[in-house]
């Protein structure tokens, strides 16, 4: 594994601690609303970060099948878009995360 996955694996390993000690919600927001959105960000500037998002998009869907299922193909196409000064993130019409 190079430094970038390894990174990602981090956080998606972090992310099942938290989902088991605070629940599903607080996992997502840690996992989807803060990791993989700065993962996003950086790739706008860094192709190595843009070729890792689509491994680190099927492991969100892995960890949260059922509850991501929908917003999965926005993830992978990278069409999120973040409103940082609403705190949201949305796919086309639908809010994906609110803070």
């Amino acid at each position: 594994m190079d430094e970038l996955s390894d990174i990602w694996i981090e956080q998606c390993e972090a992310a099942r601690e938290i989902r088991d000690a605070w629940g599903t919600r607080k996992a997502l927001e840690y996992l989807v609303g803060e990791k993989f959105l700065n993962h996003v960000r950086a790739s706008d500037s860094d192709p190595s970060w843009a070729a890792k998002l689509p491994l680190f998009a099927e492991e969100i869907r892995q960890l949260f099948t059922s509850v991501v299922a929908n917003i999965v193909p926005c993830l992978k196409a990278r069409i999120a878009e973040v409103h940082l000064t609403s705190g949201r993130a949305v796919c086309g019409s639908r809010t994906l995360y609110t803070r």
